[in-house]
């Protein structure tokens, strides 16, 4: 028996991270001292100290070196029996491959068994055959012969016939189908059947339908409107019954009615139709239908525009929710920006203006402030940024809001959630505070929900239309104040 250095085979004791060479073993040092931190209930202290003699889990051996004991180490090779993914060769170990002691049957190296042999991973993987192909028979088949009969055949002949007919008749297949509503015919061409004359009106109808539809779509005219086509009606209750006497700017009457015009730019806000769909919807040219949205849009903004209004400190007063009479009676605004998703521009400049990195998209930025009550009450336009403040004035709004200088001047108060300021942990009062602004700023996001409820601000804003963005916010933010106030 060859010699071995047991001078090599030396538990693992080492900090650094050490596996075990075998495959589907786990073991390694990282699994040794989590063992060693836990605590021993024989001698009340902790696996890895001097006081605790229990045997370990496992112990890590290392290879044979190619020095001391060439043949060794290639009886473990061979033996723990691993593949190069790459090369297809023998795996060679390195000088931190390292075999436990679960696979030496005296749980080491020794003279006798020097080579591991248990659970070396290998032997518990089956090769299983792949599923073969189902074999294919065919059905036996058999050519019609064609007979010429006696006009007058004989009893006994009849009888003959019958058993070779018997004999050549082939097996039937039965099918069975899935749904049993299915309507099997078995005739020929230019059937009478009850089923076959079903589908055929059946076919004829579609074929009518067809023509039908083919003959409305060419006579369809985008030029001109439908002498007759139905109007909508839409009454929004005369908001905008006297509309042309109040604008500022000359409103000519259009081919088309004016609450059909209403409506397609109603249905352009809500539900974010394109101009050809809308077009086609009301009997129109595109263009006709992008000039009244455009048309609209400005003047539904200057005549919406007085919705959207900052409220007197008696109406904020008197419509001040529960939870802030009891936290916070004096904020008369809550502050908060969203974005909307625009088509990116093809200029460069404008695709790195509008480029959000959070958003990871082309947006626009847009200011809203809300009343306790959550109506919008402030939405910047005409170069205004700030909300008009007075003295003694609570303004809430988020943290990075650059508004302090501004509120400091006219002797306003800005109400932000406290930052740790470079402590460690938030002391108590900081964690209530936050929780109660927190708690109160939820509601302007319910505001801003209520504005993008119309998809045109939800979705993707084209970019034709995104010089008119302040007018569709403004329009929106009227429509969205229409409705009861989502905090009471």
């Amino acid at each position: 028996m060859h010699n071995i250095n047991t001078n090599i085979f030396v538990p693992e004791r080492s900090h650094k991270m050490r596996i075990c060479g075998v495959l589907n073993c786990g073991n390694s040092t990282y699994h040794l001292n989590k063992w060693r931190e836990r605590h021993c209930t024989v001698h009340e202290c902790n696996y890895g100290t001097a006081r605790c003699t229990c045997d370990p889990l496992f112990e890590l051996f290392p290879f044979p070196t190619e020095q001391k004991d060439p043949k060794t180490l290639q009886q473990w090779i061979k033996s723990v029996n691993r593949k190069d993914e790459v090369t297809g060769k023998n795996w060679q170990p390195k000088a931190d491959s390292r075999i436990c002691s679960v696979h030496f049957i005296d749980s080491k190296p020794t003279v006798k068994h020097p080579v591991p042999t248990l659970n070396l991973g290998y032997l518990l993987r089956k090769e299983t055959k792949g599923r073969s192909l189902p074999k294919r028979h065919e059905l036996p088949t058999q050519k019609a012969k064609t007979r010429q009969t006696d006009p007058h055949p004989d009893a006994t002949d009849m009888t003959t016939a019958t058993e070779q007919e018997e004999e050549r008749v082939s097996p039937v297949t039965i099918v069975h189908d899935d749904h049993s509503y299915i309507y099997q015919c078995n005739c020929q061409d230019k059937c009478a059947c009850y089923g076959c004359m079903g589908k055929q009106l059946t076919i004829n109808k579609l074929k009518q339908r067809i023509c039908e539809l083919e003959s409305q779509l060419e006579a369809m005219d985008t030029e001109k409107p439908q002498s007759q086509k139905k109007t909508v009606n839409f009454n929004l209750k005369n908001v905008l019954k006297q509309t042309n006497k109040h604008s500022s700017k000359k409103w000519t009457k259009k081919e088309t009615d004016y609450k059909d015009e209403l409506v397609i730019v109603l249905l352009k806000l809500r539900l974010a139709l394109g101009n050809d769909l809308l077009a086609d919807l009301f009997g129109i040219s595109s263009s006709m239908c992008s000039c009244i949205i455009n048309t609209w849009l400005k003047l539904l903004s200057s005549e919406l525009e007085c919705m959207v209004y900052w409220p007197s400190k008696e109406e904020v007063r008197n419509s001040l929710p529960t939870s802030f009479q009891l936290q916070m009676p004096k904020v008369r605004c809550i502050l908060d920006c969203t974005e909307v998703f625009i088509q990116r521009p093809r200029n460069l400049e404008l695709q790195a203006l509008t480029w959000s990195d959070y958003k990871k998209h082309n947006t626009i930025k847009c200011l809203v402030g809300i009343a306790p009550n959550g109506l919008v009450t402030f939405y910047p336009r005409h170069g205004a940024v700030e909300p008009p403040m007075y003295p003694t004035d609570e303004i809430m709004a988020d943290r990075g809001f650059p508004i302090q200088e501004a509120l400091l001047m006219r002797q306003a108060k800005l109400v932000i959630p406290p930052g740790a300021r470079g402590s460690e942990q938030m002391t108590i009062e900081n964690v209530r505070k936050t929780k109660q602004v927190a708690n109160l700023r939820i509601h302007v996001e319910r505001a801003i929900n209520r504005i993008k409820w119309f998809k045109i601000l939800s979705g993707t804003l084209p970019i034709k239309i995104v010089p008119l963005a302040d007018d569709i916010v403004t329009v929106c933010a009227a429509l969205s104040n229409l409705h009861r106030p989502p905090v009471t």
